[in-house]
């Protein structure tokens, strides 16, 4: 497997980063997998990200959204995916949209001073 992936903070709005990200598995026929990713995240302050992306891939499109909260070493995150799973040709939706939304609460530990 092969991830290839970039970050840009951008120079005239310190608060937006933008990405990208390739992913490739290589083997046979039926193992292989290739993904690529575009993302935006908005930091307006030191507790609070906010993150939104799309993406292609061998299994369809995707978008997904994210939000992070930052309390002392504790994180609160929520973030929701959508995946389309059949289009037509020219990548449009045919059916449904199959969501997964996910919670949770992280911990950081040894983090450098001023991150």
């Amino acid at each position: 497997q092969a991830n290839i992936g970039v970050r840009y903070r951008l120079p005239f709005a310190q608060s937006l980063s933008v990405g990208a990200l390739y992913s490739t598995r290589i083997g046979s026929t039926a193992a292989r997998y290739n993904d690529f990713r575009a993302g935006l995240t908005f930091t307006p302050g030191r507790m609070l990200s906010i993150a939104g992306s799309a993406g292609i891939s061998s299994c369809g499109l995707s978008t997904g959204a994210a939000m992070n909260l930052k309390l002392g070493p504790l994180n609160v995150f929520a973030g929701v995916d959508g995946i389309f799973t059949q289009m037509t040709a020219q990548y449009l939706p045919v059916n449904p949209i199959s969501t997964v939304a996910k919670f949770g609460l992280s911990m950081v530990i040894g983090s450098k001073k001023g991150e």
